[in-house]
């Protein structure tokens, strides 16, 4: 409530103060206020740490979109993805896991969503998943090496997904048909074929390996 909450009367000025707010606008990632009284404009950041719940049918391609620092994720899923209706839900998890994958040396940017669903069913076609990010959130990785990783919880590894960095727009894509938590990593490869390991073993695709 901007105006009818004490806090909000105008005085002392303060961060969370209005006094006789006119004017509002907003961006992906930002809310501004008019603060006519005050002599100045507010800027507050978007998040979306509660999530947002949308039924997706099974037929026609349909994207879900959230707001985040830094811009849009979203997520498009081709048709016929699944084969009824079903809850999903685009959250920011509460914690991320530490970063493990026999294969790569892969360091966390602290960035990722988590995608779940009101059935235990995973997607039968590919789904392309778009996060983005701020530089601030990145600072001192390698943005041509990013990906998005899905976490494991099994396994407790991240997993890397077939992805590609768009370091022009901040933002990474990655294909997943398995839902849990995703993370903007960056990947590096083994130094040496020594170190490579066959994993998983056995593979199991129904599994999402």
């Amino acid at each position: 409530n901007m105006t009818s909450v004490l806090v909000n009367q105008g005085w002392p000025v303060a961060a969370n103060t209005l006094n006789r707010p006119i004017g509002v606008f907003s961006n992906p990632t930002s809310l501004y206020v008019v603060d006519s009284k005050n002599h100045r404009v507010l800027m507050f950041n978007l998040l979306f740490s509660t999530g947002m719940t949308q039924t997706l049918p099974p037929d026609g391609e349909t994207t879900l979109s959230q707001v985040r620092p830094g811009g849009q994720v979203k997520v498009d899923f081709p048709s016929q993805t699944f084969d009824r209706p079903i809850n999903v839900t685009i959250k920011t998890p509460n914690a991320l896991p530490a970063a493990h994958y026999p294969n790569a040396d892969l360091q966390g940017s602290g960035v990722g969503i988590e995608i779940m669903l009101d059935q235990s069913e995973q997607p039968s076609r590919d789904v392309s998943i778009t996060i983005p990010y701020l530089d601030s959130e990145i600072i001192g990785l390698d943005e041509k090496r990013l990906i998005l990783a899905r976490y494991d919880s099994t396994r407790q590894i991240w997993v890397p997904l077939p992805s590609t960095p768009n370091p022009t727009n901040n933002q990474v894509e990655g294909k997943t048909r398995h839902f849990s938590v995703f993370q903007i990593m960056q990947a590096t490869p083994p130094s040496s074929i020594a170190k490579i390991k066959v994993f998983p073993n056995p593979l199991r695709p129904a599994q999402g390996h």
